[in-house]
């Protein structure tokens, strides 16, 4: 991962952790109803990882928010 797609995967990462929290969602259950790991959630919270466009999508209908809205601050 470049430095850059480091930092936004940061940010990213940081964005999402915001929502989850804000709406009342654990890690655990982000992580069932995404059908991954909690640990990846945890992973891509801290932008160790990224989510591929479909999970992004799919959490953006979970969370109620535009996908637009993980990418805030960049």
């Amino acid at each position: 991962m470049s430095r850059k797609s480091s930092i936004i995967s940061k940010i990213v990462g940081q964005n999402i952790y915001t929502i989850r929290k804000r709406q009342g969602y654990t890690q655990y259950s982000l992580a069932n109803a995404l059908d991954m790991e909690q640990g990846n959630v945890s992973l891509c919270e801290n932008g160790k990882i990224e989510l591929d466009y479909e999970k992004l999508v799919k959490l953006s209908r979970l969370l109620k928010v535009k996908i637009d809205d993980f990418f805030i601050n960049i």
